[in-house]
């Protein structure tokens, strides 16, 4: 056995006859605990082992992994879960929602395979399977922005291997990030909406869809509207958290009021519309009616809008709500509560309000996706910018 030893700091290079290949061993600080260790490398030729050798010492100095992880990206996966995860500060629904991403799908294809041999290329494997339906018991293919979820969530979790000392670098930040196409959004006409506030007026959410249509708010920010978060008389209205909906530890879903988005949280002026002030008022007359009729059995969750006994309003059971009154209306199966916020951005920028102004009263984190969105209601201001400019050359 010939053993070629290089300069300081390289390690030394031996034959393996019985391997058919050779061996490399040198000496580095290893970043994840700070103590010196040896470390062997091996290939089938010499130049091989000493380009893996120079890759070992230069990580090193770098304040890398010196190797990659033999883990499982299973068992990696199932450990950040309940660690990296949680501590990343996500919602619940969110984490409920990565857990699902992990159990469902990351697992079942990249599961078995150790970290240290993830690559870039498995990645995109595993993101064009979904596409094909072709990941774990589901035979269908997934929704792109099911197919981004799952993403997110592994590059999330590489982020933190690689914090960790598990790998050098992360498979998945090579990798482009999938897209999800934006649709156009289905938006109420004037008649559609007077035929679904119609079949919606005897019914106990019926000031809810008007609230909602009114101020283009999301779902679970127009469930977990509190009356602390009114001031009638000033006529203000802040939008401070957001209704999620997950299972608990025993299986059955659960309510829980949480924190939205930065740029979800907005004050919005109601102060000139007289006529939604006082169905407000209303409301919480309404409220305090229920609240006496159910005595004891009334749970205080400070909501406006609440069940007869005050708890909050499922966002299943009011998509169902919606879902009915735009039947009764004679409505396509395409109507859905988000269809109430598209129609009221679309009736802001109908009337001339700037994009930024409908984006901050949306609470859209950027006036891009506003524009985006809804750009079916730009294209009459574009024709009157091209007319505009078209007078000055004598085409107008």
């Amino acid at each position: 056995m010939t053993t070629m030893r290089r300069g300081n700091g390289e390690g030394s290079v031996t034959a393996e006859p019985e391997r058919g290949g050779y061996a490399g061993k040198v000496r580095v600080t290893d970043p994840s605990t700070g103590a010196s260790r040896r470390v062997t490398v091996r290939g089938k030729t010499r130049k091989e082992v000493r380009d893996k050798l120079r890759e070992v010492v230069k990580r090193s100095e770098a304040g890398r992994a010196v190797v990659d992880s033999r883990l499982t990206v299973k068992a990696y996966l199932e450990r950040w879960q309940n660690a990296g995860l949680v501590a990343r500060g996500r919602g619940r629904s969110t984490v409920q929602g990565y857990r699902y991403a992990i159990e469902r799908q990351l697992v079942p294809f990249l599961g078995d395979l150790p970290l240290n041999r993830l690559r870039s290329s498995d990645v995109e494997r595993f993101l064009v399977a979904m596409a094909k339906g072709e990941v774990g018991e589901r035979k269908r293919p997934y929704a792109e922005s099911t197919i981004r979820t799952s993403f997110t969530v592994v590059k999330l979790a590489l982020d933190d291997a690689v914090r960790d000392g598990l790998l050098a670098r992360n498979p998945a930040a090579s990798v482009t990030r999938p897209k999800v196409s934006r649709q156009e959004a289905r938006v109420l006409t004037p008649d559609e909406t007077r035929r679904l506030l119609k079949a919606a007026e005897k019914h106990r959410l019926y000031p809810w869809l008007i609230l909602v249509g009114s101020l283009g708010l999301r779902k679970g920010e127009s469930l977990a509207l509190r009356w602390e978060d009114l001031d009638l008389e000033a006529g203000t209205l802040k939008v401070t958290g957001t209704l999620n909906r997950f299972r608990g530890a025993d299986g059955k879903w659960q309510l829980e009021r949480g924190e939205p988005k930065a740029k979800s949280r907005r004050t919005l002026d109601i102060s000139e519309t007289p006529a939604l002030v006082e169905l407000l008022r209303k409301v919480k007359r309404s409220q305090a009616e229920e609240k006496l009729k159910a005595g004891a059995a009334w749970t205080e969750k400070g909501v406006v809008f609440s069940t007869p006994l005050g708890t909050y309003v499922d966002p299943r059971n009011a998509l169902r709500a919606v879902k009915g009154w735009a039947e009764k209306a004679g409505l396509d199966a395409g109507v859905c509560v988000h269809t109430m916020r598209h129609t009221s951005a679309t009736a802001q920028l109908d009337a001339g309000l700037s994009p930024k102004v409908v984006a901050e009263v949306l609470g859209h984190s950027d006036t891009r996706v506003t524009m985006e969105t809804y750009a079916h209601a730009l294209d009459p201001a574009k024709a009157r910018a091209v007319k505009a400019s078209a007078a000055l050359f004598g085409a107008g």
